[in-house]
């Protein structure tokens, strides 16, 4: 899966399953924000990746994502605790 999506993962830096999970779980903050089905996760594009540090509560976010999907950008931001990877679309 790695090699499959070298090319969106250099945008994260490096291709390793951290990075992967970066990627995935953006696509599907994207996906339910947008309401769309899971099928439209190979139509959505990461373009960037940069750091950023929020904190919510006990959450922290230390990246935003940026991808376009149709044409549109959108972005979300991401945190990780340990091996559990999660983010939240901000539009």
């Amino acid at each position: 899966m790695l090699h499959q999506y070298h090319t969106e993962l250099e945008h994260v830096g490096r291709s390793d399953w951290e990075s992967f999970y970066t990627m995935r779980t953006s696509k599907e903050a994207l996906i339910k924000y947008l309401d769309l089905s899971f099928d439209a996760i190979e139509s959505i594009q990461l373009i960037s990746v940069s750091d950023f540090d929020m904190k919510y509560g006990d959450i922290h976010f230390d990246k935003t994502v940026n991808m376009i999907y149709h044409g549109v950008q959108y972005s979300a931001i991401h945190g990780q605790r340990g091996e559990f990877s999660y983010a939240l679309c901000v539009g």
